[in-house]
C-alpha cells in the first residue's frame, strides 16, 4: 500500500481506494439522530436500512468492519427527498 500525499487516494497494487476526507462520518444510528435533530422527521433506523439496500438512500461513503459510514451531506440530502410539501386547500 503506498501514499503520495495527504490528498492523493490510497493504492493497493495499483488500484485506487476510496480516499476519505476529515469530513465525519455517521452510522445509521448516526443519521437517524442526525435527521431527527436537523430536519425533524422520525424516521426509524429500518427504513434508512432499507432504504439504502434497495438505492433508495444513498450508497455507504465507507465500510469500516461490518458498520456503514455515511456522510451526513448525502443523508441529509435524502432526507430531504421524503419530504412534499403540504397541498394548498380545496378552493
Amino acid at each position: 500500500m503506498s501514499t503520495n500525499d495527504d490528498k492523493a487516494p490510497l493504492t493497493v497494487n495499483g488500484e485506487a481506494l476510496v480516499a476519505i476526507d476529515d469530513e465525519r462520518l455517521v452510522t445509521f444510528d448516526g443519521a437517524v439522530r442526525l435527521i431527527h435533530e436537523t430536519l425533524g422527521i422520525p424516521i426509524p433506523k429500518s427504513r434508512l436500512q432499507k432504504d439504502s439496500a434497495n438505492g433508495i438512500a444513498p450508497p455507504p461513503d465507507a465500510i469500516y468492519g461490518r458498520t456503514y459510514l455515511f456522510r451526513p451531506a448525502k443523508i441529509l440530502a435524502y432526507a430531504r427527498t421524503l419530504v412534499r410539501p403540504f397541498p394548498p386547500p380545496a378552493a
